[in-house]
């Protein structure tokens, strides 16, 4: 009698289950598994050998002869549950091996899977064997090839007998010994570089404002909040299309479905109403009131408690209006004045509204007042709500009032940069078991992310988690209260020169990722990179225990982390800028603190002596100054820069609370790596809890510790399911 071993191999990439030693023996052997197999190194897939009907687990061949089909069905089955508790779905193909010693032809033996047809072994596919003691010609069979969602147990039932047509000649005294080796993989998976590309994500989405000078436009999005223990497991009534009918909105592909099992099927789909009590059914029946609507909702993003959606509605206009000129502009900008948000029509146009159908959608009115986007010269700056054409009938048009959400480019070190602008909501990525956003695609094609959701919970997707201050890093082992908190530069942190300690913050050289000696006579000394900066070694101590201790540093490019030293405009005929107490404005705050003239750059400068110090790199000494290899190990961690969240919808002084960096981090202020000036105190540009960019606390303050990681091209991604890649229900998923 032999035991049978579970033994596991590989990589969550391509892991192998192998379920060994079942042995076969024509007319006079029986094998029959004692003892239980142990899943003990995998958690991702999970095999669970359970009892077969006659108490035993595993299969029970006795005193067996040549059978047919009828009969081998009878046989105890070999019984197993595959369950895919990973955060994808798997690709299953279940093999059956020939091991050496083997003396049966498999052309004689008959398998059955899960009572399905029955079939000869020897005429199922053929695959490469990975057993060691496979027979020579190390070829497999594949019994079955299948995939499993994300939490779903499949049960199987093998069973195998001597095929009723085999001779004595072909079967007598014979053996077969076996192996159940249960491939899985990954699906969908390619490399990241081939998600994100200029060719076909550059222009993407509605892009309004100008990155610094102005916050993406929020435009109006409605949350509708839910309570997953009691609506989750409520019927939802969605639709896929709409149609206007007699000016009033009828939904069309009306469909259902339970909200905790297939919330991502909600995204991009319509609601009859922004009530979630018009929306659900505790007794599983669809809604009824799907036509002669007023108003829709579309779904722009769904959360484990809550879904956001944008309101559709309808303006209706008789003929003549239809056939006189209307006004519209092709783009809208905002920016604030002392009454608080306004927004501004650019590109107004007039153009008569029956003709130029076509050209009307994607434009924006001033007003859902008819009479006011046909009068002579109607008011297009200064408004408090601009609409969005979605549709054009002959008697009604469709708006909205979506934000501004897409993707631009520009340059970078490396070449040409894709950035993420606006309320974008396809940018979610899972990576080492947290949430993350991706912020722009740089010029080598690498993926610059940064911290969504630390994932204090443990949930199997942390994109879907909405909760005010997880996108800050824990790196001191505390999930409640202010944690996450560090100095840029602290207060006790000293440095001994000429027998008086002096407090990095007091000096130019506080502003520095990495510094120099501070109260230096150059600038050189000032700014090199001798001593780490507080909140460098906070994000070192995190980096060691959440990234690299776990090996999800090898999915991480070196790319440059940009602290820019540059001397700015404004300080650049002052003697000595940037060295011991002078007074001094580094080049961000002059890029970016009056929204009027803001230019942000995705640029650090050359490779020159004085820029160079600004521009690190873990071991890259080809684009930057590799001073992140610290105690011979890399270090690919940073922080975002002001710029980078300039791109993402901020401006200086202006709040902004709908560009995807505002959620998940809108209770406290986090710093970015941009030095802003030294005026008696080091300051460092931040991220307000408004979303704006701001410099209100100097280095020696507290304020939340926000990662950012670059993910390699080569890294490769997948995603649950196909529709909708890379929303929060669906994030891409690092393998």
């Amino acid at each position: 009698m032999k035991k049978m071993k579970l033994i596991i191999l590989g990589s969550l990439i391509g892991f192998i289950l192998v379920i060994s030693g079942v042995s076969y023996a024509y007319l006079r052997k029986a094998s029959v598994q004692d003892n239980n197999n142990v899943v003990s190194t995998l958690d991702c897939l999970n095999v669970t050998l359970t009892d077969t009907e006659n108490g035993n687990t595993g299969i029970n061949i006795t005193n067996q002869v040549a059978m047919s089909d009828a009969e081998g069905l009878k046989n105890s089955p070999y019984k197993f549950t595959l369950t895919n508790n990973c955060p994808y779905p798997v690709k299953v193909d279940i093999n059956l091996e020939t091991l050496s010693g083997t003396t049966l032809n498999k052309n004689y033996l008959k398998y059955n899977l899960n009572k399905m047809s029955s079939s000869i072994l020897g005429e199922s596919p053929e695959v490469e064997a990975v057993t060691a003691n496979a027979t020579s010609n190390k070829m497999g069979s594949t019994i079955l090839a299948a995939s499993t969602d994300v939490g779903h147990s499949a049960n199987y039932e093998l069973r195998l007998w001597i095929d009723e047509n085999t001779s004595w000649e072909n079967g007598g005294n014979k053996t077969y010994n076996g192996k159940v080796v249960i491939y899985a993989s990954p699906t969908k998976t390619k490399p990241a570089s081939e998600y994100f590309n200029i060719a076909t994500l550059s222009g993407s989405g509605n892009m309004h404002s100008v990155p610094g000078r102005q916050v993406s436009y929020q435009g109006s999005v409605g949350t509708m909040n839910i309570d997953p223990t009691t609506y989750g497991a409520y019927t939802w009534t969605y639709a896929e299309d709409y149609e206007v009918v007699n000016n009033k909105f009828n939904l069309k592909n009306v469909k259902t479905l339970i909200y905790n099992d297939d919330m991502h099927k909600l995204v991009g789909k319509y609601l009859i109403s922004y009530s979630i009590g018009n929306n659900t059914d505790a007794n599983g029946n669809q809604k009824t009131g799907t036509t002669n609507l007023s108003a829709i909702y579309y779904v722009r993003e769904v959360f484990n408690t809550e879904l956001t959606y944008e309101t559709y509605q309808i303006m209706t206009f008789n003929e003549t209006q239809a056939n006189s000129e209307w006004t519209y502009g092709t783009d809208v900008t905002q920016a604030t004045n002392n009454n608080g948000r306004y927004y501004n029509l650019n590109g107004v146009t007039k153009k008569v509204l029956s003709t130029n159908k076509e050209d009307f959608v994607g434009k924006f009115l001033t007003n859902t007042n008819v009479s006011t986007n046909i009068a002579a010269s109607p008011t297009t700056i200064n408004l408090s709500t601009i609409y969005e054409i979605k549709e054009v009938g002959s008697t009604y048009l469709v708006y909205t009032n979506s934000p501004e959400a897409g993707i631009s480019e520009t340059t970078d070190d490396y070449g040409t940069s894709l950035y993420y602008r606006g309320a974008v909501t396809n940018n979610y990525v899972i990576y080492a078991n947290m949430c993350w956003r991706i912020v722009r695609i740089d010029g080598a094609s690498n993926i610059k992310l940064a911290l969504y959701n630390y994932n204090p919970n443990g949930l199997a997707n942390p994109c879907t988690e909405v909760k005010n201050s997880v996108a800050f890093a824990r790196y001191n082992n505390t999930t409640t209260g202010q944690a996450g908190q560090s100095e840029f530069n602290a207060t006790n942190y000293t440095v001994l020169i000429s027998n008086s300690n002096r407090s990095f913050y007091q000096y130019n050289a506080g502003i520095g990722y990495m510094m120099g000696v501070p109260g230096s006579s150059t600038y050189a000394e000032e700014h090199a990179n001798t001593y780490k900066s507080t909140i460098l070694t906070n994000l070192m101590t995190w980096y060691d225990k959440y990234i690299s201790s776990s090996n999800y540093d090898t999915r991480l490019a070196d790319t440059i982390w940009c602290n820019d030293k540059r001397i700015g405009t404004t300080s650049s005929s002052t003697t000595n800028a940037g060295t011991n107490r002078v007074t001094t404005y580094y080049a961000a705050y002059d890029r970016l603190y009056t929204p009027a003239s803001s230019m942000p750059t995705l640029e650090c400068g050359s490779m020159e002596n004085t820029n160079i110090i600004s521009k690190y790199t873990a071991s890259d000494s080809t684009n930057g100054n590799a001073a992140l290899t610290i105690n011979n190990k890399e270090y690919k961690v940073g922080l975002l820069t002001a710029d980078e969240v300039a791109f993402a919808g901020s401006a200086y002084n202006l709040g902004n609370t709908s560009y995807y960096l505002y959620k998940n981090a809108n209770s406290l202020k986090y710093w970015t790596s941009s030095p802003s000036h030294f005026n008696g105190y080091a300051y460092t540009l931040d991220v307000n809890n408004n979303g704006s960019l701001y410099y209100g606390d100097d280095v020696r303050h507290s304020e939340s510790l926000r990662p950012s990681v670059s993910l390699s091209s080569a890294a490769t991604l997948t995603t649950n399911y196909s529709e909708n890649p890379g929303t929060s229900a669906n994030p891409y998923i690092v393998i």
